[in-house]
C-alpha cells in the first residue's frame, strides 16, 4: 500500500489482494471515495463506480461484477498487454528526457 499527500488529496493506492477484498467486497462503506476527487472527474467520467459511493456505488458494481468473475479479465489480458506495448512503442521515441510543452492528453478529450 502506497499513501500520497498533497495539500489537496489524501489517498490510498492498494495492491494487496486481501486488502482489495476488504476495501472493495468487505467493506466499501469505510472507504468513501473522496468529494475532491469526484468533484474533479465528474465531468470526464459522469457518476461512475470510479467516484460514486454508497448505494449508487453497490448498485453500479453489481452491474459491473460478471465482467470480473469467470476468468473474462484474464481473457482481456492479451490485448490489453498489446495496448501497452503499443503505448510503449508510441511514447518510448520521445522519453529522451527533453521537457516537453505537450498535452498527455488526446486532442478531442482537450477542453475548448
Amino acid at each position: 500500500m502506497a499513501e500520497f499527500r498533497s495539500p489537496f488529496i489524501h489517498s490510498f493506492t492498494c495492491n494487496d489482494p486481501k486488502l482489495i477484498a476488504l476495501i472493495l467486497k468487505e467493506r466499501p462503506e469505510d472507504f468513501p471515495k473522496s468529494g475532491r476527487m469526484a468533484a474533479g472527474l465528474a465531468p470526464l467520467l459522469g457518476n461512475s463506480s470510479f467516484i460514486s459511493n454508497g448505494a449508487i456505488w453497490r448498485h453500479q458494481r453489481r452491474i459491473i461484477d460478471p465482467a470480473f468473475e469467470g476468468g473474462r479479465l484474464r481473457q482481456a489480458f492479451p490485448q490489453i498487454l498489446a495496448a501497452s506495448d503499443a503505448a510503449v512503442a508510441r511514447l518510448g521515441p520521445a522519453a529522451d528526457g527533453t521537457p516537453s510543452t505537450s498535452s498527455p492528453r488526446p486532442p478531442m478529450s482537450r477542453p475548448m
